[in-house]
Formats: C-alpha cells, structure tokens, sequence
C-alpha cells in the first residue's frame, strides 16, 4: 500500500476521531490489507517468543522492544 495513501487516511482519522486516533482502525478499504506467509526470519522470531527466548521489554511509556530473555536494556542480568 502506497506511504501516501496511509498517511492521508491517517490525516483523515485524526481529523474526523481527534488527535488520539487509533492508527489501527484507518479508514481504509479491505482491498488494501493483504495476508502474508511469515518470513523465515519473522516464524523464527514467533518460535523464541513462544519458547520463551524473547520477551516484550518496558522501555519507556509507549516504547516497548523485544529482547532475550534475561537482559534489561542491552544489559545481562
């Protein structure tokens, strides 16, 4: 989907839903959203979630990263 088109559905939201508009519910057709095979490197990242490899790290309010298990922001625990 083009850049441009997004940015202007996203325009679209906060000018009709306000500033907090959630970019997930962009005023898009379902012609624009298409399904996908994972990659190889995306499934080997789903199986280190699961195994429970990688974990969903707090970095600051909004931010969050995935990390190996154990680390604290790019430091060994």
């Amino acid at each position: 989907m083009p850049a441009a088109e997004v940015d202007a559905a996203r325009e679209q939201g906060v000018r009709t839903q306000g500033e907090h508009f959630d970019t997930t519910r962009l005023p898009l057709s379902d012609e624009h959203w298409r399904y996908r095979e994972f990659t190889d490197d995306e499934r080997a990242e789903i199986d280190q979630i699961k195994n429970g490899e990688l974990v969903e790290t707090y970095i600051r309010p909004g931010i969050f990263e995935w990390q190996p298990a154990g680390e604290k922001q790019g430091q060994q625990a």
